[in-house]
């Protein structure tokens, strides 16, 4: 099974967490995950509860589902 990697660019999940998405072929996509207080962009994806488990959620809702998070 492939894995994907998802670097985060903070240290704690505290109402935003911008990262990149590493697809096992090297191409990248960004995901901007937020809270519910702090959408201010329709690229932003709400999370609730605003977690990791959330965010490993959403993709696995998308077939993702072996997938290292990376704290920047």
């Amino acid at each position: 099974m492939p894995e994907y990697k998802y670097l985060c660019y903070f240290e704690t999940w505290s109402g935003f967490m911008d990262g990149d998405l590493t697809h096992p072929d090297g191409t990248i996509e960004i995901y901007d995950f937020v809270d519910s207080d702090n959408k201010d962009s329709d690229k932003d994806i709400v999370l609730n509860p605003f977690t990791e488990d959330s965010a490993r959620q959403h993709f696995a809702d998308k077939g993702i589902t072996n997938i290292k998070f990376v704290y920047a």
